[in-house]
Order: structure tokens, then C-alpha cells, then sequence
């Protein structure tokens, strides 16, 4: 599932506004669209960031992601 929120603040602004985004996050506070955001405790994050700008505008993107990876037994074969 993918949730999204979006806001518009001046740039004198923007500091004050990630400040607050990133604290609600580490402390496990953000909620986006009725969703609270956690991070899975035993799998390592991948932090990107990207940066595009054109004739029409531009964006910055921070993001953090991760693999749920499920552990599969294995089977070990028995030699006789």
C-alpha cells in the first residue's frame, strides 16, 4: 500500500516543517493518511536522496526503504 501527504510552506518555513517530520518519525509518531510509520527493527535501512530540476521546476526526494526478507528453512539432504 502507498500513502502520501503533501503540504505547502514558504521556504523560510521548510526547516521548521522537516524538523518536525523527521522527529515524529524516529520518535515512531508520524502518521500519513491514518498510517503510522515504523521502521522494522531487524532489517537494515537504504537511505536515497535525489535531486532533479528542469525548466518547469524541480524536486528533492529523501527516501528510506527496505527488504522484508523471509528466512526459508533448508532443507539438508541426508546422505547414506
Amino acid at each position: 500500500m502507498k500513502y502520501q501527504e503533501s503540504n505547502a510552506c514558504a521556504k523560510n518555513e521548510l526547516g521548521a516543517n522537516v524538523k518536525r517530520i523527521i522527529s515524529d518519525l524516529l520518535a515512531e509518531r508520524l502518521v500519513v493518511e491514518g498510517q503510522h510509520v515504523k521502521f522494522p527493527d531487524d532489517v537494515d535501512l537504504e537511505v536515497k536522496v535525489k535531486f532533479a530540476v528542469d525548466e518547469e521546476g524541480g524536486t528533492l526526494t529523501i527516501k528510506i526503504g527496505w527488504d522484508n526478507y523471509v528466512e526459508e528453512a533448508v532443507e539438508e539432504e541426508e546422505s547414506f
